[in-house]
C-alpha cells in the first residue's frame, strides 16, 4: 500500500505540473504583454511552477505502470 501511494502521488504531481504549466502559459498569452509585468501575477505563478518541477522532478519514464 505504501508503494502504491507513492506511485499515485508521483502520477498526481506529473499531471498537476503539466496542468499548471499549461494554465500559466495560456494566461500569459491571454494577457499579452502585461502578462510578463509586475501588474499581472501570471509570470510569478509560471516561475513557481518551473521552480517546483525542477526542485522535485518526477517523470513518466520513472513510473512502472506504463502510462503514455
Amino acid at each position: 500500500p505504501v508503494a502504491e501511494a507513492v506511485e499515485a502521488a508521483r502520477i498526481a504531481k506529473i499531471y498537476a505540473a503539466r496542468a499548471a504549466m499549461t494554465v500559466c502559459e495560456t494566461s500569459i498569452q491571454v494577457h499579452g504583454g502585461i502578462g510578463n509585468t509586475w501588474e499581472c501575477l501570471a509570470h510569478i505563478y509560471l516561475r513557481r511552477v518551473l521552480a517546483a518541477t525542477e526542485a522535485w522532478p518526477a517523470k513518466l519514464e520513472e513510473l512502472t505502470i506504463g502510462l503514455s
